[in-house]
C-alpha cells in the first residue's frame, strides 16, 4: 500500500504529534509492507491559495502557482492512504498545512452536488477510491 504522511508540525520529526504517527506507521508496517512517503510540510515550498479559481477555469485540475504543490498533488492522488499528522494550535491547524489543504482545490470540480446524507459539496475531479 502506498501511504503518504503529511507532517504538518512546525517541529517536524521532533514533534509529539509525529511520534504518535511514527508509532501508527510501525503498527501498519508490522501487518504488511508499505511504501511510505513522508512529506514535512514546513520543508516544502507551498504558496497560499490565491482564490483565483484558475484551477477550475483556465487550467482545469492544475494550479497556476509554480511551487512544490504540483508534484505533491500527484503523489496525493497516487496514495492509497493519506495520513494527516498535525498538532492543534489555537483550535486550528498550523498555517503551513492549512495552505496545503487550501491548495487541494484542483482535485474538485466547480459544480455543487448533494452528497449522501444531504450535505452539499463539490464533486471529486478524480476517482480517489482505488
Amino acid at each position: 500500500m502506498r501511504i503518504m504522511v503529511l507532517n504538518g508540525s512546525p517541529r517536524g520529526e521532533k514533534s509529539g504529534t509525529f511520534r504518535i504517527t511514527a508509532a501508527f506507521l510501525e503498527g501498519l508496517n508490522a501487518v504488511q509492507a508499505n511504501e511510505v512517503e513522508q512529506v514535512t510540510i514546513t520543508q516544502a515550498h507551498i504558496e497560499p491559495c490565491r482564490g483565483c479559481f484558475a484551477c477550475w477555469r483556465q487550467t482545469p485540475g492544475r494550479c497556476i502557482i509554480q511551487d512544490d504543490m504540483a508534484v505533491l498533488l500527484e503523489h496525493y492522488r497516487a496514495a492509497d492512504l493519506v495520513i494527516w499528522s498535525l498538532p492543534l494550535y489555537y483550535f486550528s491547524m498550523p498555517s503551513q498545512i492549512k495552505a496545503f489543504m487550501d491548495r487541494l482545490l484542483p482535485l474538485n470540480l466547480p459544480a455543487i452536488q448533494i452528497h449522501p446524507g444531504g450535505r452539499p459539496g463539490h464533486p471529486a475531479r478524480y476517482d480517489l477510491s482505488q
